[in-house]
């Protein structure tokens, strides 16, 4: 972050300011006392489980220049830092944030969608990362608090900021890209994703709109234009749009497609071959908009290809190891129905000797849609060649009842937590069988791999069949 004076930020955050600041200038800013850096300006965030005013008194002793709190709280004003006083913390953390932006005029590229956000940001910052010395946003910091903290990685020399949008109920898109001011805009995709506050696809599609509308005139949106509100974005954006698809009419495309073991392999425009150590199509589709955003920006397709080929995807995405003869697909970071069915469509067209095995938790904020979307997964399920389904959480149940009927021979159950899998797995599992694991975040399925993991190094009871199959629960 480069240096901002008291003076500035209070004016730019509308604050009064209390106290005298031990240094004119703050260095960076802070949410969090557990990481707070000297001289840092820590703002007392509020939110529906947590206060971080009760804090303050920690990021004085820890060394913070200054500080920010609510009018309405009790914090001294004095107290030998400065104490810059506003109405709402978190907008202020905004608007200083959104200071900070016209203040350092590197140029923004901004990635909203149902999903691949992180992955997309992943790899655009792999390509142009070292040559246009590019920030990102750390892990999945998408959100009001988030993005304001990506945007303070700004330095002097940044030339781009690699920024993802998300939102879980109207206007959060519009009032982030509002902060950000993206150049180039980033659509992944839309699907049924947190319904319980936007309630429909067309609400999800509205939302994410927002970030296209934001572009300046002389932006690039680039669309996905395998997607069904593909038209519909078009429509909004106010500036050039760059396609990406699996077909020619597209600026960017992929064709023949081929999921090797370890990674992917495709022909980009028909002319050039792209090798990544990544699994899945719909990597092939965030890499296709990675790609877009990098030539936009004005990388060569040769460096954009050496990138690409030593990109490492985030970990909890279709991350694979072997244990014991057991290839185990770690893909919990994260789900929604469509990133589901690209699981379950992956997990398909996975070759192997042994059995499928797809351990599914809920999917979280589908409202009243929960119980439907969930049923028609383990109806998707039944169309494909997966032995085994078990799932786990409260509405994970219905995929499991759902890929259970039809009288099709495969192994159901359904479990409350992880704990309960984790001895059933124990004992189906057999060297050859592969086993991928997705869930929402809220579930946190990797604790069932890690701890499933040191039980499948056991050596095996001679009494257990190597070939054994499903039973029925």
């Amino acid at each position: 972050m480069v240096r901002l004076t008291f003076k500035e930020i209070a004016r730019a955050m509308k604050a009064r300011m209390f106290g005298r600041p031990p240094r004119k200038t703050v260095r960076s800013v802070s949410t969090d006392t557990r990481t707070i850096a000297p001289g840092a300006l820590f703002f007392a965030l509020r939110g529906k489980r947590f206060d971080a005013h009760y804090f303050v008194d920690e990021a004085i002793r820890k060394g913070a220049g200054g500080i920010v709190v609510a009018r309405d709280s009790k914090v001294a004003r004095n107290g030998g830092v400065a104490v810059l006083v506003v109405d709402d913390t978190t907008r202020a953390l905004m608007e200083l944030a959104a200071y900070y932006r016209r203040k350092r005029r590197c140029r923004v590229v901004g990635i909203t969608g149902s999903n691949g956000k992180t992955t997309v940001k992943d790899m655009l910052h792999h390509i142009i990362g070292p040559a246009m010395s590019a920030v990102k946003s750390p892990r999945s910091f998408n959100n009001q608090v988030g993005l304001p903290l990506t945007l303070f990685l700004v330095e002097r020399d940044t030339r781009v900021a690699v920024v993802e949008h998300g939102t879980n109920s109207p206007g959060e898109i519009k009032a982030l890209a509002a902060v950000s001011k993206p150049d180039i805009g980033i659509v992944t995709n839309v699907s049924r994703t947190h319904l319980k506050g936007l309630r429909s696809a067309e609400g999800v599609a509205k939302e994410k709109a927002d970030l296209i509308r934001e572009l300046p005139r002389g932006g690039v949106a680039i669309l996905n234009r395998e997607d069904p509100w593909f038209d519909y974005m078009r429509q909004v954006a106010p500036c050039r749009i760059v396609t990406v698809g699996f077909s020619p009419g597209c600026d960017w495309y992929a064709e023949e497609i081929e999921q090797m073991p370890d990674m992917v392999r495709f022909l980009l425009n028909g002319a050039r071959e792209i090798t990544m150590p990544v699994l899945g199509k719909h990597n092939v589709s965030n890499a296709l908009a990675a790609i877009a955003a990098a030539t936009s920006l004005g990388a060569g397709m040769e460096e954009v290809g050496r990138r690409l080929a030593s990109f490492s995807a985030p970990p909890m995405r279709l991350q694979k190891e072997r244990v014991a003869g057991v290839t185990i697909i770690n893909d919990a970071y994260n789900a929604n129905p469509f990133s589901v069915g690209a699981a379950v469509a992956f997990l398909d067209g996975c070759h192997c000797s042994g059995r499928k095995v797809l351990v599914l938790g809920d999917m979280a904020e589908l409202g009243r849609e929960s119980r439907g979307i969930h049923r028609s997964i383990g109806k998707a399920i039944l169309a494909s060649d997966v032995d085994c389904v078990f799932t786990i959480g409260r509405d994970a149940r219905h995929i499991s009842q759902a890929a259970g009927e039809n009288g099709k021979r495969i192994q159901t159950a359904h479990f409350a937590d992880f704990r309960e899998a984790l001895d059933r797995l124990e004992d189906l599992l057999r060297p050859g069988d592969v086993l991928l694991l997705k869930a929402s975040r809220h579930i946190k399925l990797e604790r069932l791999i890690e701890a499933l993991k040191p039980r499948l190094l056991k050596p095996l009871n001679r009494n257990r069949v190597q070939d054994a199959v499903c039973h029925s629960v």
